[in-house]
């Protein structure tokens, strides 16, 4: 009964976390104008993810866990691409690399004790941001690859840490903790809130 008590605390606080870090994706998404299609904590929504260690497949998440997903509009996602990949798209790259360290700076934000092992559960965003900026426009950078994912993850904390921002983050965690899963309309209500002024700027 003991172990079950503790395993049922962990697990709601990993809940939590999943919740403010999948809402610091979508409210920086809509910071950026870009339309926040699906939000979830609900594990039955999510594939399981395996990764390979000592040559063995592990599975990183357990089918309990609660594991986020945020769907968004991003112009650096091949599909959605428009235009040529040149000196106008630089800002759209960053753009969508600091969206994608925004789970990070949400989840350690709400609980600062767990950035470590934050940073170990957000390995399928650092492998999307490897993926756009090695893979698909390295030799696009006018810096280095390091310079722009550190000039990223910076003005994703500064981002997090502005108030309507963070006021935005904390409403849809909210949600996600109630419903698990939100869409593009429940998303748009609750951003609605945040100012004209704070919506669209770097």
């Amino acid at each position: 009964m003991k172990n079950d008590s503790k395993t049922k605390n962990r697990r709601g606080k990993l809940r939590a976390r999943t919740a403010y870090h999948e809402a610091g994706h979508a409210a920086v998404a809509f910071h950026y104008g870009w339309p926040v299609w699906l939000c979830t904590i609900n594990p039955a929504t999510i594939a399981p993810i395996y990764a390979m260690s000592s040559g063995k497949r592990v599975r990183l998440n357990d089918p309990g866990d609660a594991i986020g997903f945020t769907k968004h509009y991003d112009p650096c996602y091949p599909t959605q691409i428009r235009g040529s990949l040149y000196a106008g798209n630089i800002a759209n790259v960053e753009r969508s690399v600091t969206v994608g360290f925004a789970g990070l700076a949400a989840e350690v934000r709400f609980d600062p004790s767990c950035e470590k092992d934050a940073k170990g559960r957000a390995c399928g965003d650092f492998e999307n941001v490897e993926t756009t900026l090695r893979g698909r426009f390295g030799s696009f950078l006018p810096d280095s690859v390091e310079e722009t994912k550190n000039r990223c993850r910076a003005r994703a904390e500064r981002l997090i840490n502005r108030g309507a921002v963070w006021r935005a983050v904390q409403k849809i965690a909210q949600a996600l903790l109630e419903k698990e899963t939100l869409t593009e309309p429940d998303i748009e209500a609750i951003c609605a809130a945040m100012p004209a002024t704070i919506r669209g700027q770097k």
